[in-house]
């Protein structure tokens, strides 16, 4: 197993962990769809997910995908990412980062997230709201729609 799968299957082990703590049954579907995201730099979306899952997991249904996602949103284990084209995508990449959204094809690329201490001391929420984290997530054209454009 080379880095990159060891680091994988750890993760999965991780989830399979965080999902007992959660009460929640580690069903092969579930383990897959975890497992494709944490391959996954591309942020896919749900539908895309469910073609690539599919091929391991034939009985997977869409409606099982759907609802893994929104379990594993709500439990913090994966989340959804904006998108120019308005498609809700997904990562399992929980590390703090940003986006960047290219508004031309709809790729997402992840990008280094400063520390942002300073920022959120700075933030005045409503009184009884808790501030629990920050995302900025930058629009623009990827490098490949950057060289169309100038065509």
């Amino acid at each position: 197993m080379h880095t990159n799968q060891a680091h994988i299957e750890t993760q999965v082990a991780f989830f399979a962990d965080e999902c007992r703590r959660a009460n929640m049954r580690v069903t092969p579907q579930r383990l897959e769809i975890f497992r494709e995201l944490l391959k996954s730099s591309d942020h896919p979306a749900a539908e895309t997910l469910y073609r690539r899952v599919r091929t391991r997991q034939p009985t997977l249904s869409r409606d099982t995908l759907y609802r893994t996602l929104a379990t594993l949103e709500c439990t913090g284990l994966v989340s959804r990412v904006g998108s120019a084209t308005g498609t809700a995508r997904f990562e399992a990449n929980m590390t703090p980062h940003d986006h960047f959204l290219c508004v031309g094809c709809g790729e997402i690329a992840d990008l280094p997230s400063p520390d942002r201490t300073e920022m959120t001391e700075k933030i005045e929420l409503p009184p009884g709201y808790q501030l629990q984290t920050i995302q900025v997530e930058s629009r623009g054209l990827c490098a490949n729609c950057g060289v169309a454009e100038q065509d």
